[in-house]
């Protein structure tokens, strides 16, 4: 009998509570870190140059990858413009704004305003009927929105008369263009290998980084940049870039994206934890329930949205 009732507790314990996926916690400290070495970088070079060098750099990593793993590259028939689209818009237009963002807030205000991208993803994917609206999604994109204005309002640099406001305003524009190029892409995803799907994309995000930010780029002078600055550079092209999004897409494939989002509501606090820790910024107090409100609406919206798709399924 108490060989059983143990059993049984040790079934219950594993239904209840899933074994951890490694890659996908790699993952998470990966991109927490990768905002305190952006942070790092834009301490030597512009937004934008770095953006440009990260792209260039990360499209000849990923070129690579394929080559190592024999992957063909090539477009497939008729879904060109589609990759296109999606990596003009993540790999362009989101990076412009992310690094723009993060030139103004501290680098755990920056993760905690990305924090609200699943809710974004949720909303166009509504608007592109991917998915149908629910009044879980409107209540939990209002709880979120409402911890980003208490992060926002607690903020050391959104005091008036100063650039704070404008920088929130980027990465939030930058959650939403990522929420865009996300819904994009999603009717390919399934078709494509994620790793060549990435790789095609970003040519169009290092052209529009190109015609945004060539200017900056020819004007760094990068001979005045330090191994440091260059080290954080090679952070945000190899491992933030090129690794977590390998680790990420093999987390995909073993426990399926709903299980692997639910990884993402851990970086937001591993980069307020590496900021404190590294960079000697921590959050204030209200900040702090800013960060929770944030992640309880967007838990709250993508749990719902999970249990009805499991109670349809």
């Amino acid at each position: 009998m108490f060989t059983g009732s143990s059993e049984s507790f040790k079934m219950r314990t594993t239904l209840r509570f899933p074994r951890l996926n490694s890659y996908l916690l790699i993952v998470v400290l990966v991109w927490g870190l990768n905002f305190v070495a952006v942070k790092i970088a834009l301490e030597q070079v512009t937004p934008l140059a770095a953006a440009l060098t990260r792209s260039v750099l990360m499209t000849l990593a990923l070129a690579l990858v394929c080559w190592a793993s024999k992957i063909p590259l090539r477009y497939p028939k008729g879904l060109a413009w589609r990759i296109h689209l999606q990596g003009a818009l993540n790999m362009g237009f989101y990076m412009w704004l992310f690094m723009e963002g993060m030139g103004h807030a501290s680098a755990a205000e920056g993760a905690i305003i990305l924090g609200t991208g699943p809710l974004f993803t949720l909303l166009f994917a509504i608007l592109a009927k991917q998915e149908k609206f629910r009044w879980s999604t409107l209540a939990g994109t209002l709880v979120a929105f409402s911890g980003v204005a208490i992060v926002v309002g607690f903020s050391p640099s959104a005091s008036f008369g100063k650039t704070g406001f404008i920088g929130f305003a980027y990465l939030v524009a930058a959650a939403a263009v990522w929420a865009l190029g996300t819904v994009v892409s999603r009717p390919i995803m399934q078709e494509v290998d994620s790793v060549l799907l990435t790789t095609l994309a970003m040519p169009a995000g290092t052209l529009v980084l190109m015609l945004a930010g060539g200017k900056a780029f020819a004007q760094t002078p990068w001979q005045t940049v330090t191994p440091m600055g260059w080290a954080m550079l090679g952070y945000l092209t190899l491992f933030a870039g090129t690794l977590g999004f390998l680790l990420f897409y093999k987390g995909v494939r073993q426990i399926g994206a709903p299980g692997a989002m639910l990884y993402q509501y851990l970086v937001s606090p591993t980069a307020a934890l590496a900021s404190w820790l590294i960079l000697h910024q921590p959050l204030a107090a209200m900040q702090l329930v800013g960060l929770a409100v944030v992640l309880s609406g967007v838990g709250f919206a993508s749990s719902a949205r999970t249990k009805e798709s499991k109670a349809a399924a």
